[in-house]
């Protein structure tokens, strides 16, 4: 019974090991405490995307300007901007398009800033399960070294085989 329990709890341990060895070589010491608001802060602040999005803003305001003053060139000349397929074109038709172009990028620019929300939430709570996954993971590695102190005591006892002894070595060492 006690050498089929041993058995169990070593092949347990084995599988369970590998894991251990990503967290070795991680130090926490470093690592700056930083809530989830300013995390976004900063994720929001140092995002390239929304510095694009800011310079193309700035250029759809250019446009806007450019097309009322398209327009009024055309208000003063007294001269119409067209037809297409038969219909009078408005004679704002160009500043309505501009001021559209305007508000598709503000909106582009609210998405942008909800993903990089989503993806520092995602983030922030995935590094908070790492370290969760760290701390067991190394509590499995101190279980690990018990278990090998206890079978070498045992071993030095003579109740448990030089094989148990060199399973849990192996162990450890994984």
């Amino acid at each position: 019974m006690k050498r089929i329990f041993a058995g169990i709890l070593l092949i347990s341990i084995m599988i369970t090991t590998p894991l251990i060895s990503y967290g070795d070589n991680i130090s926490t010491e470093g690592i700056k405490s930083l809530s989830l608001e300013k995390a976004i802060e900063e994720g929001i602040k140092n995002s390239s995307q929304l510095k694009i999005n800011d310079l193309e803003i700035e250029a759809k305001k250019v446009e806007l300007s450019e097309a009322r003053y398209q327009e009024k060139k055309y208000k003063k000349s007294d001269f119409s901007i067209g037809t297409v397929e038969g219909f009078q074109l408005d004679a704002n038709m160009l500043s309505k398009k501009a001021e559209f172009a305007l508000e598709e990028e503000k909106l582009k620019k609210d998405y942008i800033i909800e993903d990089i929300k989503y993806n520092v939430t995602r983030a922030y709570y995935g590094v908070l399960q790492s370290e969760d996954y760290l701390k067991v993971t190394n509590s499995n590695l101190e279980n690990i070294q018990r278990n090998r102190d206890i079978i070498k005591k045992k071993f030095d006892l003579g109740t448990v085989s030089k094989s148990d002894l060199l399973m849990a070595d192996i162990a450890l060492n994984e």
